[in-house]
């Protein structure tokens, strides 16, 4: 579904879908056994819904210099009911040697009482300075109908 964050005047906006009995492989090409996985992107958005509505970034764009789209900037698993455990990338910090950007270790929570209420947190970095991560890294997000 579409989880959203107001963030001053902007809200951050991440969108997750589930795709189905995926192929797990051994070296041989051979199927072990089958998974699901979730996957999303994620975009900052200036007056979201509105007519006026700007996509400040966005994670659904190319690689560098490519034509060939990014196909998910999240990565994520579930063993547990609320908890989302996801290895995200920092697109805004994409660069020749890091085409997918910085990576962070990313804990997505749904609130036992509050269903529609999640938390965000990104807790490590690939980046030396956390603070040069851009996309945010502790947040609350809300699950649109």
């Amino acid at each position: 579904g579409t989880w959203i964050s107001q963030i001053g005047a902007n809200t951050f906006v991440v969108t997750l879908w589930k795709e189905t009995k995926l192929p797990a492989k051994d070296r041989n090409d051979e199927i072990l056994y089958y998974r699901d996985e979730i996957f999303g992107h994620y975009k900052l958005v200036q007056n979201y819904g509105l007519a006026n509505e700007t996509i400040i970034y966005t994670s659904q764009i190319n690689y560098l210099n490519s034509p060939t789209e990014i196909p998910t900037a999240i990565y994520a698993t579930s063993t547990i009911y609320n908890k989302l455990g996801a290895t995200v990338y920092d697109i805004k910090t994409m660069t020749n040697q890091k085409y997918w950007g910085v990576r962070g270790s990313l804990a997505m929570i749904i609130s036992d009482t509050l269903p529609n209420i999640s938390t965000w947190k990104i807790s490590t970095t690939e980046e030396v300075n956390p603070e040069n991560f851009v996309i945010p890294t502790n947040i609350t997000l809300a699950k649109l109908p």
